[in-house]
């Protein structure tokens, strides 16, 4: 019997402690939340990476190590549904 397994690729922001892992749909999603939020421009490379990694610039898993603050405020955006 071959049982088959899929690596499921994933973008993980941290701040050092705590992490979130992204697929590249949920990557793209987060950037679009992200570029109508109130720090759209203030973190504009946080953005241009998740929209990177979302269309296959940065290849398979990439790290991204942010401050807590942007991870709070991401992860809450990433749970957030409208």
């Amino acid at each position: 019997m071959f049982i088959h397994y899929t690596q499921i690729v994933m973008l993980t922001l941290t701040d050092g402690v705590e992490k979130l892992s992204l697929t590249k749909d949920e990557s793209l999603r987060l950037e679009l939340k992200l570029n109508i939020s109130p720090f759209a421009v203030e973190w504009k490379t946080i953005g241009d990476i998740l929209f990177e990694y979302a269309n296959d610039v940065l290849g398979e898993d990439y790290t991204l190590v942010i401050n807590s603050d942007q991870h709070n405020y991401l992860l809450y955006l990433h749970v957030k549904t409208n």
